[in-house]
């Protein structure tokens, strides 16, 4: 399984920038095998099964090389990914369109993760979110989840983790478009 650590960050983007190289390679063949093997499972020994949805992200994060190197796995994985600098940058994206999935820090400048999140929730209830933190509190974890965060990830997390996450909401935001087909198509 492979662990974000700032350090870590700082030497995949240095390599990325190089052109990649062995480490960034493995890096991503790792992250990204826990979403191959959740597809696999998902499509199922018939194939019939809804494969999981691209999905519109939102990543917000202050940390550049965090937010290059979950970007890129992200898009590698399929999805369509925006990024944004601080929860004034995340805002502005949000008015300008609805996304799938927000993945947000919950320690930004100029507007917290927090509050960013209350806001999507009475503005785009159907969007996901997950948060981010390296200053993890268990109570305002048990808040978010309550008021409605898919997840709460304390930094440094596991990619794999994180991609995971991401692959389940994709294969139930299929279902749910599956099955509101299929009532359609009853009617």
């Amino acid at each position: 399984s492979v662990r974000v650590h700032s350090n870590d960050l700082r030497r995949m983007d240095l390599m990325r920038r190089a052109g990649g190289g062995a480490g960034a390679a493995a890096g991503r063949s790792a992250g990204m095998a826990a979403v191959d093997d959740q597809r696999a499972a998902a499509e199922g020994a018939d194939g019939d099964r809804a494969l999981p949805e691209v999905l519109d992200v939102l990543l917000v994060d202050d940390e550049p090389a965090l937010r290059s190197t979950l970007a890129e796995v992200l898009s590698q994985g399929g999805h369509r990914v925006t990024t944004a600098a601080d929860g004034a940058a995340a805002l502005a994206e949000m008015v300008a369109r609805v996304f799938d999935l927000v993945i947000c820090d919950v320690q930004l400048p100029r507007l917290d993760g927090l509050s960013l999140f209350r806001r999507l929730r009475r503005e785009s209830p159907g969007t996901d979110v997950i948060l981010m933190t390296a200053y993890g509190e268990v109570a305002d974890a048990v808040n978010a989840l309550k008021e409605g965060a898919y997840d709460y990830l304390t930094k440094p997390f596991d990619l794999d983790e994180l991609l995971v996450q991401v692959e389940r909401i994709g294969m139930q935001r299929a279902l749910r478009r599956d099955l509101e087909q299929a009532r359609a198509e009853l009617s």
